[in-house]
Protein backbone atom coordinates (compact mmCIF):
# COMPACT_ATOMS: atom_id res chain seq x y z
CA UNK A 1 0.00 0.00 0.00
CA UNK A 2 1.23 3.45 -0.88
CA UNK A 3 -0.12 6.61 0.73
CA UNK A 4 -1.63 9.03 -1.74
CA UNK A 5 -2.57 12.50 -0.62
CA UNK A 6 -2.53 13.71 2.95
CA UNK A 7 -5.80 15.05 4.23
CA UNK A 8 -7.42 12.58 4.74
CA UNK A 9 -4.78 10.04 3.68
CA UNK A 10 -5.77 7.81 0.79
CA UNK A 11 -4.05 4.61 -0.17
CA UNK A 12 -3.65 2.64 -3.35
CA UNK A 13 -2.49 -0.90 -3.88
CA UNK A 14 0.75 -1.14 -5.81
CA UNK A 15 1.89 -4.41 -7.32
CA UNK A 16 5.12 -5.20 -9.16
CA UNK A 17 3.91 -6.66 -12.46
CA UNK A 18 7.34 -6.94 -14.14
CA UNK A 19 7.28 -10.76 -14.32
CA UNK A 20 3.74 -10.76 -15.65
CA UNK A 21 4.49 -8.03 -18.19
CA UNK A 22 7.27 -10.15 -19.70
CA UNK A 23 4.73 -12.89 -20.42
CA UNK A 24 1.90 -10.69 -21.69
CA UNK A 25 1.31 -10.44 -25.42
CA UNK A 26 1.87 -6.81 -26.31
CA UNK A 27 -1.21 -5.04 -27.50
CA UNK A 28 -0.28 -2.60 -30.22
CA UNK A 29 -2.20 0.65 -30.19
CA UNK A 30 -0.01 3.49 -31.42
CA UNK A 31 0.18 6.75 -29.53
CA UNK A 32 -0.64 9.77 -31.62
CA UNK A 33 2.50 11.71 -32.49
CA UNK A 34 2.85 14.90 -30.47
CA UNK A 35 3.16 17.03 -33.61
CA UNK A 36 -0.22 15.73 -34.82
CA UNK A 37 -1.82 16.82 -31.54
CA UNK A 38 -0.16 20.23 -31.69
CA UNK A 39 -1.27 20.73 -35.30
CA UNK A 40 -4.89 20.10 -34.23
CA UNK A 41 -4.59 22.54 -31.30
CA UNK A 42 -3.24 25.41 -33.38
CA UNK A 43 -5.74 28.05 -34.43
CA UNK A 44 -8.11 27.64 -31.48
CA UNK A 45 -8.73 30.20 -28.77
CA UNK A 46 -10.02 28.05 -25.88
CA UNK A 47 -8.77 24.77 -24.47
CA UNK A 48 -10.45 22.39 -22.06
CA UNK A 49 -8.22 19.74 -20.49
CA UNK A 50 -9.85 16.74 -18.83
CA UNK A 51 -7.96 14.35 -16.59
CA UNK A 52 -9.40 10.93 -15.80
CA UNK A 53 -9.74 9.59 -12.28
CA UNK A 54 -7.90 6.25 -12.11
CA UNK A 55 -8.38 5.80 -15.84
CA UNK A 56 -7.21 2.21 -16.18
CA UNK A 57 -9.34 1.04 -13.26
CA UNK A 58 -12.40 2.00 -15.30
CA UNK A 59 -11.71 -0.98 -17.56
CA UNK A 60 -13.13 -4.28 -16.34
CA UNK A 61 -10.94 -7.36 -16.78
CA UNK A 62 -12.56 -10.46 -18.29
CA UNK A 63 -13.30 -13.10 -15.67
CA UNK A 64 -10.98 -15.62 -17.35
CA UNK A 65 -8.06 -13.13 -17.35
CA UNK A 66 -8.23 -11.92 -13.75
CA UNK A 67 -5.89 -14.63 -12.49
CA UNK A 68 -3.06 -12.89 -14.37
CA UNK A 69 -3.22 -9.97 -11.92
CA UNK A 70 -3.05 -12.18 -8.82
CA UNK A 71 -0.86 -10.96 -5.99
CA UNK A 72 -0.27 -12.20 -2.46
CA UNK A 73 -0.31 -10.50 0.90
CA UNK A 74 -0.05 -11.83 4.45
CA UNK A 75 -3.84 -11.96 4.45
CA UNK A 76 -4.15 -14.08 1.28
CA UNK A 77 -4.17 -13.97 -2.52
CA UNK A 78 -6.15 -11.41 -4.47
CA UNK A 79 -6.78 -10.52 -8.11
CA UNK A 80 -7.85 -7.28 -9.73
CA UNK A 81 -11.33 -7.10 -11.26
CA UNK A 82 -10.32 -3.93 -13.08
CA UNK A 83 -7.22 -3.04 -15.06
CA UNK A 84 -4.49 -1.80 -12.71
CA UNK A 85 -1.75 0.66 -13.60
CA UNK A 86 1.52 -1.17 -14.09
CA UNK A 87 0.17 -3.79 -16.47
CA UNK A 88 2.02 -3.23 -19.76
CA UNK A 89 -1.12 -3.47 -21.90
CA UNK A 90 -3.06 -0.90 -19.84
CA UNK A 91 -2.29 2.19 -21.98
CA UNK A 92 -3.23 0.42 -25.22
CA UNK A 93 -6.44 -1.01 -23.75
CA UNK A 94 -7.46 2.40 -22.41
CA UNK A 95 -6.65 4.15 -25.71
CA UNK A 96 -8.84 1.62 -27.54
CA UNK A 97 -11.66 2.35 -25.10
CA UNK A 98 -11.35 6.09 -25.76
CA UNK A 99 -11.38 5.35 -29.50
CA UNK A 100 -14.67 3.45 -29.14
CA UNK A 101 -16.28 6.10 -26.91
CA UNK A 102 -15.42 9.12 -29.06
CA UNK A 103 -15.27 7.42 -32.46
CA UNK A 104 -16.18 10.19 -34.96
CA UNK A 105 -15.24 13.02 -32.57
CA UNK A 106 -11.69 11.81 -31.95
CA UNK A 107 -9.06 13.88 -33.76
CA UNK A 108 -11.77 16.13 -35.16
CA UNK A 109 -13.04 17.79 -31.96
CA UNK A 110 -11.56 15.66 -29.16
CA UNK A 111 -7.84 15.03 -28.77
CA UNK A 112 -6.51 12.24 -26.62
CA UNK A 113 -3.09 11.45 -25.19
CA UNK A 114 -3.01 8.44 -22.85
CA UNK A 115 -5.42 9.37 -20.05
CA UNK A 116 -5.87 13.05 -20.90
CA UNK A 117 -8.43 14.65 -23.20
CA UNK A 118 -8.05 18.04 -24.81
CA UNK A 119 -11.03 19.86 -26.27
CA UNK A 120 -10.02 22.85 -28.39
CA UNK A 121 -12.66 25.37 -29.45
CA UNK A 122 -12.82 28.70 -31.24
CA UNK A 123 -15.60 30.18 -29.09
CA UNK A 124 -16.83 29.74 -25.54
CA UNK A 125 -20.21 28.56 -26.85
CA UNK A 126 -18.59 25.88 -29.03
CA UNK A 127 -16.44 24.82 -26.07
CA UNK A 128 -19.45 24.47 -23.77
CA UNK A 129 -21.36 22.48 -26.40
CA UNK A 130 -18.41 20.14 -26.99
CA UNK A 131 -17.82 19.71 -23.26
CA UNK A 132 -21.49 18.75 -22.74
CA UNK A 133 -21.28 16.12 -25.51
CA UNK A 134 -18.01 14.73 -24.13
CA UNK A 135 -19.34 14.56 -20.56
CA UNK A 136 -22.45 12.71 -21.79
CA UNK A 137 -20.29 10.09 -23.48
CA UNK A 138 -18.00 9.75 -20.46
CA UNK A 139 -20.99 9.31 -18.17
CA UNK A 140 -22.46 6.69 -20.50
CA UNK A 141 -19.17 4.80 -20.42
CA UNK A 142 -18.89 5.05 -16.63
CA UNK A 143 -15.64 7.06 -16.76
CA UNK A 144 -14.91 9.65 -14.10
CA UNK A 145 -12.78 12.77 -14.09
CA UNK A 146 -10.65 14.42 -11.43
CA UNK A 147 -12.33 17.84 -11.19
CA UNK A 148 -9.37 19.48 -9.44
CA UNK A 149 -7.12 18.55 -12.39
CA UNK A 150 -9.52 19.59 -15.15
CA UNK A 151 -9.15 23.01 -16.75
CA UNK A 152 -12.17 24.41 -18.53
CA UNK A 153 -12.15 26.89 -21.40
CA UNK A 154 -8.69 28.29 -20.72
CA UNK A 155 -7.09 30.71 -23.17
CA UNK A 156 -3.79 28.89 -22.71
CA UNK A 157 -2.86 25.28 -22.18
CA UNK A 158 0.35 23.63 -21.03
CA UNK A 159 0.66 20.19 -22.54
CA UNK A 160 3.37 17.88 -23.81
CA UNK A 161 6.14 20.39 -23.13
CA UNK A 162 4.55 23.29 -24.95
CA UNK A 163 2.34 26.27 -24.19
CA UNK A 164 -0.57 27.01 -26.49
CA UNK A 165 -2.06 30.47 -26.25
CA UNK A 166 -4.44 32.18 -28.67
CA UNK A 167 -3.73 29.54 -31.28
CA UNK A 168 0.05 29.99 -31.06
CA UNK A 169 2.40 27.23 -29.93
CA UNK A 170 5.64 27.90 -28.06
CA UNK A 171 8.02 25.99 -25.83
CA UNK A 172 7.07 25.76 -22.17
CA UNK A 173 10.43 26.08 -20.37
CA UNK A 174 9.24 24.83 -16.92
CA UNK A 175 7.76 21.70 -18.55
CA UNK A 176 10.85 21.08 -20.66
CA UNK A 177 13.24 21.67 -17.73
CA UNK A 178 12.03 18.54 -15.93
CA UNK A 179 12.63 16.48 -19.09
CA UNK A 180 16.08 17.95 -19.68
CA UNK A 181 17.08 17.55 -16.01
CA UNK A 182 15.76 14.01 -15.73
CA UNK A 183 18.67 11.60 -15.25
CA UNK A 184 17.24 8.46 -16.79
CA UNK A 185 20.52 6.55 -16.93
CA UNK A 186 21.36 4.43 -13.91
CA UNK A 187 24.43 5.56 -11.92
Amino acid sequence: MQPRGTDPPRYRVTVDFREINIKLRRQQFPLTPVDTILDRLAGHKYYTQLDFCQAYLAVEIDEESRHITQFRTRQGAYSFNRLPAGISVAPAVFCELIQRIFNELLWVEVLSFLDDLILPSKTVEDGIDLLARVLDRLQGAGLKLQPHKCKLLQTQAHILGVRIENGNISEDPPELKSCVDWNFLPP
